[in-house]
């Protein structure tokens, strides 16, 4: 929900993503489309802030395109249009993200890097990267290859739980 009169739908798997307008009419409501794009989140949740829609755009709708430069973190004005994404380097496969104290904690999918990113419409800004989890260097140069850390983030008190596939991490992000 983006707020009282829209909501904004995503899927993967050739679902894209739908920006409904919703209509109240005396006791009950009609969805109106307002926009619709081909890009989609398989996973995690798109996030609104500032009168802007964030997501990690990973689709798979179509295996001869490549989902790694198509994709990544997207910035949507409210009528649907893109205003950016990365695409690569940037990508994070099927990474997820939170929102905290107006900055964007993203979990690399790709990389095992923790990367803060300001979300702002005038382009993507990143403003520091830690290395998280160890992964797997693929065996043919150049590939690329989503490693499987798509499990949803918690912060609490300071404190950011995220795991990989096999490995739960606890990272303290305050400061002393």
């Amino acid at each position: 929900m983006i707020n009282k009169n829209s909501i904004f739908l995503t899927g993967g798997s050739d679902c894209g993503s739908v920006l409904f307008d919703v209509v109240r009419k005396k006791r009950s409501h009609n969805f109106r489309e307002n926009s619709r794009i081909a890009l989609g989140s398989q996973i995690h949740l798109p996030i609104f802030f500032e009168d802007h829609i964030y997501f990690l755009a990973n689709e798979t709708r179509n295996q001869r395109r490549d989902r790694y430069t198509e994709g990544g973190l997207t910035c949507l004005n409210l009528d649907g249009s893109v205003v950016w994404r990365t695409g690569n380097p940037s990508n994070f496969g099927r990474g997820n993200m939170i929102l905290a104290d107006g900055a964007l904690i993203i979990l690399d999918g790709i990389n095992g890097t923790l990367p803060l990113v300001q979300p702002r419409p005038a382009g993507y800004r990143q403003i520091a990267e830690a290395p998280v989890f160890e992964v797997a260097k693929p065996e043919a140069p150049g590939k690329v290859e989503d490693q499987k850390m798509w499990a949803p983030m918690a912060l609490s008190e300071g404190r950011l739980l995220l795991r990989s596939q096999n490995i739960l991490k606890c990272i303290d992000l305050r400061i002393n």
